[in-house]
């Protein structure tokens, strides 16, 4: 087992392979003899423990209750998948400076997925990769020959942020999907599984009624939970199911409540939601193409 100080290890220990060698090579003392000072450990051994085993996840699943987590990434046998065709892009119906949205073509019955196996290619940008561009861009500036500056207006304004690997990362969509408009008041009609325990155990959570004490609720896990650590690509891919049957031609509005998982921003980003819904502020891809 693996112990540590806080979650702020967890970017420690998530890096890849050439990054942990560079640390253990920086930061060990050179023997007199020349030899390795490790001879047990060195960077691939340490990736090797990434994964908790299957058996543990196992064991864990047989707890009585049955922990939420478990199953939650398991594709359904008699669920309905919509192909990814079967949407198109136009511009929103949710007002005016609300850009672009994603509409149905088809009727989509409730419960069933929205292209699952696009959402399985999401774009990771893991934390260090993040912190790389957010200097370049503070080091170059807009400098034409290497401008990062488009790269990060496109993971700010399509991407959800994650804390699962320590520090912040975020992801994108990779597809259509990618351009689905924040449901105000409540109103989305798509949800992931993980949507749907919050609203069992605290009711729907919007831009309307949250208040900082629910940020635990929304994203506390358990410290040892084998079955997300073996599942965190399912876990960032966000599946979404409809919430409600949607007629052809609806728009899919999603809920962006629970796209940002930092503790310290995460109440001021649901403020900022709420401006959006009421008009008083643009979102962030408007406020992009409005410069």
């Amino acid at each position: 087992m693996i112990a540590m100080k806080d979650k702020l290890n967890r970017a420690q220990w998530y890096r890849s392979i050439s990054e942990k060698s560079y640390d253990i090579n920086y930061r060990t003392l050179p023997t007199h003899s020349g030899n390795p000072a490790l001879k047990f450990v060195d960077s691939a051994t340490m990736n090797s423990y990434l994964l908790p085993k299957k058996g543990h996840e196992i064991v864990y699943c047989r707890k009585d209750p049955m922990p939420d987590s478990c199953g939650l990434y398991l594709k359904e046998k008699n669920i309905a998948d919509i192909p990814i065709s079967n949407f198109e892009v136009k511009n929103s119906t949710s007002g005016d400076r609300s850009g672009r949205g994603v509409f149905t073509k088809v009727d989509i019955k409730k419960g069933a997925s929205l292209a699952r196996n696009e959402q399985n290619f999401i774009v990771e940008v893991l934390p260090f990769t993040l912190s790389v561009m957010e200097y370049l861009k503070e080091a170059i500036g807009s400098n034409d020959i290497f401008n990062v500056n488009h790269v990060l207006n496109y993971v700010y304004g399509y991407g959800w942020s994650s804390t699962r690997f320590g520090h912040r990362g975020y992801y994108v969509d990779s597809g259509y999907l990618t351009f689905c408009n924040h449901g105000c008041q409540g109103s989305y009609n798509v949800e992931t599984k993980t949507d749907r325990v919050h609203q069992r155990m605290f009711g729907k959570v919007t831009e309307q009624n949250a208040n900082p004490s629910q940020f635990e609720d929304l994203f506390q896990r358990e410290i040892f939970d084998p079955y997300i650590d073996r599942h965190l690509h399912h876990e960032s891919s966000n599946y979404l199911f409809a919430a409600e049957n949607l007629k052809a031609g609806s728009e899919v509005f999603d809920n962006y409540v629970t796209m940002v998982e930092e503790e310290d921003i995460w109440f001021d980003y649901v403020q900022y939601l709420k401006e959006i819904c009421s008009g008083d502020a643009l979102g962030e891809i408007a406020k992009i193409e409005s410069n």
